[in-house]
């Protein structure tokens, strides 16, 4: 069911004044009950220097100061100093927006992205951060999430549950002085590089559309490929949200990793889970004592020179890797020299199945009902703001 929202939110002009006095997005926010659209995303932390530019004259404002000095187009390289920073051989405060004076995009070390470009410094290394509208940036996102190529059913899905992701996680960085990072523990975003014309569609034919529930927006997560089966949200992240149950699909079995197989040696075990902080021996057994309704590894023992380990399916994948162990349905075998892994899916199995949002786009079905299916009991509303 799609319904419209229409809610007070704050004007343009308040925002870029409270952002001048360093505020967060998030804490901008708070003035209206439904969040602008203009989110803080850090592209890159902990530089000693960047290369910011623009095909176009460009300003760079002081935020603390309000000094402003205007540059024609051209790179310039910004470098973190005991005092902020060192642009052009004039030095700011540690707080400095570029802003482009047209359309063009800023770059950050070549890379494109829309809208401004704030740069921090932090204890002396700079963090960029693009403030840029939530359009522009699941412009960014849907193109590395998903390929451009998938039917357009598919990708109008992945927008709206990339977007309400978005909308339920800013100020995740609020400390940091930023909504979101832009790699695996936010949404992987590349900017105006990736842009598709076809992701571009599914975004704009799906503008302002969320999934919610009771006028509220939810928690919602995707990943790669089920392998048969999402996962319920509780038995990965111990939360209990209705409408994240798992389901039975049918429809991811075309993902390449749909079955996987992976080698390891005890020794890289023991190495890998060690550096996540277990300290163990010499790993010599391992065995799944418990399944979820899904299939996939509850409970793991692992027999050592030390003792037993027990930990989850879950917390196991994290530690030896996420790339080396592509989920938690697993099976596992002593196959001398190594342990041998085999499994199905990729990703945590929680929310919606990408692979099986293309599947089920391929067989006529709307992203409606796609999200429907993923999401039993929630509603897509569009929100206006």
């Amino acid at each position: 069911m799609e319904k419209e929202q229409k809610y007070k939110s704050i004007t343009p002009t308040l925002f870029l004044f409270l952002l001048v006095f360093g505020l967060t997005a998030a804490e901008v926010y708070s003035f209206g009950r439904v969040p602008e659209t203009i989110i803080r995303v850090a592209v890159m932390r902990d530089a000693e220097r960047v290369n910011i530019g623009n095909d176009s004259d460009f300003n760079i404002i002081d935020v603390k100061s309000g000094r402003r000095k205007r540059l024609s187009a051209r790179i310039c390289e910004v470098q973190a100093v005991p005092e902020g920073m060192k642009i052009e051989g004039a030095e700011f405060g540690d707080f400095v927006r570029f802003v482009s004076q047209s359309d063009g995009f800023m770059r950050v070390n070549e890379r494109q992205y829309r809208d401004t470009l704030l740069l921090r410094n932090d204890g002396g290394r700079i963090t960029v951060i693009n403030e840029v509208g939530l359009d522009s940036y699941l412009y960014g996102v849907l193109p590395v999430e998903v390929s451009p190529g998938w039917p357009i059913e598919a990708l109008k899905a992945q927008a709206v549950v990339s977007r309400t992701y978005v909308l339920n996680n800013l100020g995740k960085y609020g400390e940091s002085g930023y909504d979101l990072s832009d790699d695996v523990f936010s949404q992987v975003y590349r900017g105006a590089d990736v842009e598709a014309p076809k992701t571009n569609q599914a975004v704009n034919e799906t503008a302002g559309k969320v999934l919610s529930s009771g006028g509220e927006i939810k928690r919602v997560y995707f990943f790669s490929c089920c392998g048969g089966y999402t996962e319920d949200i509780s038995d990965v992240w111990g939360s209990n949200i209705t409408h994240m149950e798992g389901v039975v699909c049918r429809y991811c079995t075309n993902s390449p990793r749909f079955h996987w197989e992976v080698h390891i040696t005890p020794g890289d075990l023991e190495e890998r889970l060690n550096r996540a902080g277990y300290g163990i021996g010499n790993v010599k057994n391992i065995k799944p004592a418990g399944r979820t309704n899904s299939g996939r590894v509850d409970e793991l023992r692992i027999k050592h020179s030390g003792g037993v380990l027990k930990t989850t399916g879950h917390r196991f994948r994290m530690a030896v890797g996420p790339d080396v162990i592509k989920s938690a349905m697993f099976s596992v075998r002593d196959s001398e020299p190594d342990f041998s892994f085999h499994g199905r899916g990729w990703g945590h199995g929680v929310g919606m199945c990408q692979w099986g949002a293309k599947g089920q786009a391929q067989n006529g079905k709307g992203f409606r009902e796609i999200l429907d299916f993923y999401f039993p009991g929630m509603d897509v509303e569009k929100w206006s703001y």
